[in-house]
């Protein structure tokens, strides 16, 4: 069973009727997919709502090559998932990072004495992640996930591994970096801002924490 997503992305259910994603799941997902950038959503094709004990049994997963994010059964009922999905902006986070190459520019960022984010951008590869794996793509992957929450949820993001890396000044510093990238070439404010606020982003990470 699937159905159409914004721009054009399929939700694929591999369970029965009674399995999640829920009808408040679905718009929750639904809702949450409606904040990325068309240019994004262009390199997403599929959306896999897995069922019970079939993996990912918890979490998340990827398929960059074939345009693929898949979600466990019970992430949708985690509670951090409840207004925004973002164990799915996490695992599209990999999917843009792979079209458009973004820890290596982060890393080039970082490597590149002259370049006036340097100093950010190796903060921000180094970011503490919660999960199974580890370095600097899951960084990456969590930046984006936190930029595109902060669109709909205003309390600023903290997890056990990263208490203070996405408060005030810190979660503006790793921000930049990756609004400097290419996978943000072009897209405007009116793209991120999902009611158009005419508003600067600027100064909406500067009212996170």
């Amino acid at each position: 069973m699937s159905e159409m997503l914004p721009g054009g992305v399929e939700l694929v259910r591999f369970g029965g009727p009674l399995e999640p994603p829920n009808a408040t799941q679905t718009v929750v997902l639904r809702s949450t997919v409606s904040l990325l950038p068309v240019a994004h959503l262009a390199v997403l094709s599929r959306i896999e709502a897995r069922r019970p004990n079939q993996p990912p049994v918890k979490g998340g997963g990827n398929d960059p090559r074939n345009k693929i994010t898949r979600l466990s059964s019970v992430s949708f009922s985690e509670s951090k998932n409840s207004q925004v999905n973002i164990t799915f902006l996490h695992e599209m986070g990999h999917i843009v990072d792979y079209y458009f190459r973004v820890t290596e520019e982060v890393r080039r960022m970082a490597n590149d004495a002259r370049h006036p984010l340097r100093a950010d951008a190796a903060d921000l590869l180094t970011t503490p992640h919660t999960g199974a794996t580890h370095g600097p793509g899951e960084t990456i992957a969590d930046c984006y996930m936190v930029l595109f929450r902060s669109l709909r949820v205003s309390r600023p993001y903290v997890s056990q591994a990263c208490p203070t890396q996405y408060l005030g000044n810190e979660g503006q510093r790793r921000f930049r970096v990756l609004l400097a990238t290419s996978a943000f070439r072009n897209i405007t404010i009116d793209q991120l801002l999902s009611d158009s606020d005419a508003a600067s982003f600027d100064r909406l990470i500067r009212s996170l924490g």
